[in-house]
């Protein structure tokens, strides 16, 4: 047997054993003798503190009159390392006992953790949203979604998730589960409408994901009222219907930031409360590393896009000032190359560096100068394939001033696609499924930045060549010769 056993006579003297309940209970060899009596089995339980704290004699007597009862009982055992066994006791009509043990560690601490799972879920501002995939049947449905539809659990129950969305949306709602059905998606994200009770309707994204390992399978439905952000959506498309090509280039700039800002804020919200409250055990657990992953990265991202948007912003404004100085431009290179060489070699791409020595300071704003090599090089890592190579190299003349110029073996980019690549919020490929994500700001900020240094930005590029950017300071800004 995996279970532990042991057969005690009317006495409570030891007939029996097996060799799972010795090692389970790490006996001594001294005790695991036929004819031995309980007594000393659990007066050694006690020595070693698996019983608490008190009196071993009186913690032993406790025990001895709960084993010496009739009756089948079942009880458990909480061992000093944190273990905790359960015991089963069988009276039989002989007056002898059996006793089996079995460790129930692990699924009490599985039963804990749902527990406190259900208690976060219960209290998540989130709705969210159990049914049947079978029947379609509402199976729980948190205090939030209650709340905000207006119905008890028990109305809930009788519902499906077409009666709380008006007439109009039903239709759709068996093809947009078809893909989680057919197991060609694992999770599906959309918006739509909610009804609540007395017939008002609101706005929410929901994350809809088949969980199959249940039996029957389950549907879980995370949702997230966006009728504040779907007003404001509206309101700015609205503003922005009459407006000249800037504007509408913003519009499109605010419909590729929906997709951007949504997915990582939702990430934040979501892995952060249950990394917070350790739902699925210590940090060293899988899913904890996968989940703090995606909250750093999630984060990053979102900080890199407002940062280029306020950027953006400023300079188009005019409220963005120089502040200049005489810089060391190998010093300069260098603090930017330490940045961007590890996102390189995790890619694969070798980075090189050639500059023509000595160079002259350059009179400029010290941090916009390395925010525009920044940007090229984190571009041209970014569309260049693992094995390729990205150059930066500098130099200066007496007429051209000093040059920049950042070369990579990437993708490259059409000649026709060229003044996209290099106007604000605009994408070479909008198709809905990006391969490479951002909002097209890198460059065009870039660029912006030269200019306001009374430069010029140059872009030249073949598709499967790869790309070459020339960034021109005029030499005016030449400071002095080192």
């Amino acid at each position: 047997m995996d279970e532990g056993f042991t057969l005690w006579d009317a006495d409570l003297n030891l007939v029996a054993w097996n060799k799972a309940v010795v090692k389970l209970l790490e006996w001594p060899a001294a005790l695991a003798q036929k004819g031995i009596h309980i007594s000393k089995l659990l007066a050694h339980n006690a020595a070693q503190g698996d019983y608490g704290e008190g009196d071993s004699q009186t913690l032993v007597n406790e025990r001895l009159v709960v084993l010496s009862s009739p009756q089948r009982k079942t009880y458990c055992k909480h061992r000093r390392n944190g273990e905790c066994i359960e015991l089963n006791v069988f009276p039989l009509d002989t007056g002898s006992v059996v006793i089996t043990y079995r460790d129930v560690t692990q699924r009490n601490r599985s039963k804990a953790s749902e527990t406190r799972l259900g208690r976060i879920v219960e209290r998540s501002l989130n709705e969210i949203y159990v049914f049947n995939a079978e029947t379609m049947h509402f199976v729980q449905v948190n205090h939030g979604a209650r709340t905000n539809l207006g119905y008890d659990m028990e109305e809930l129950r009788a519902l499906t998730p077409l009666y709380i969305k008006p007439e109009h949306t039903q239709s759709s709602f068996d093809d947009l589960i078809k893909p989680l059905v057919d197991k060609t998606m694992d999770k599906i994200v959309f918006e739509t409408v909610h009804e609540r009770k007395d017939k008002s309707t609101y706005d929410v994204e929901v994350h809809l994901q088949l969980i199959a390992e249940e039996d029957p399978p389950v549907f879980v439905a995370i949702t997230q009222d966006i009728t504040r952000r779907k007003k404001a959506e509206n309101e700015l498309r609205l503003a922005l219907i009459n407006s000249d090509q800037a504007s509408r280039a913003k519009s499109e700039f605010l419909a590729n930031m929906s997709h951007e800002l949504r997915t990582p804020l939702n990430a934040i919200i979501g892995f952060s409360e249950i990394v917070k409250d350790e739902i699925f055990g210590s940090l060293s657990n899988d899913k904890y590393r996968e989940y703090a992953t995606d909250i750093h990265d999630s984060g990053q991202h979102l900080l890199d896009l407002i940062n280029d948007i306020l950027d953006l912003s400023k300079v188009e404004s005019g409220a963005d000032d120089l502040l200049e100085e005489s810089v060391d431009i190998q010093e300069l290179m260098g603090s930017v190359l330490s940045l961007v060489k590890g996102r390189a070699k995790k890619n694969g791409i070798q980075l090189d560096v050639e500059i023509e020595e000595p160079l002259p300071l350059l009179f400029t704003d010290n941090r916009k100068l390395k925010q525009i090599l920044i940007n090229l090089l984190t571009n041209a890592i970014k569309f260049t394939l693992p094995g390729g190579k990205v150059t930066l190299r500098a130099w200066c003349g007496k007429e051209t001033g000093h040059v920049f110029q950042v070369i990579d073996t990437g993708i490259g980019i059409s000649r026709e696609d060229v003044p996209r690549a290099l106007a604000p919020f605009q994408q070479i490929d909008r198709s809905l499924n990006r391969r490479y994500e951002g909002t097209g700001l890198g460059l065009s900020l870039s660029k912006r930045l030269v200019e306001q240094h009374g430069g010029f930005l140059d872009l030249q590029s073949q598709p499967g060549v790869g790309t070459t950017v020339t960034v021109y300071f005029p030499a005016q800004r030449i400071s002095q010769t080192i």
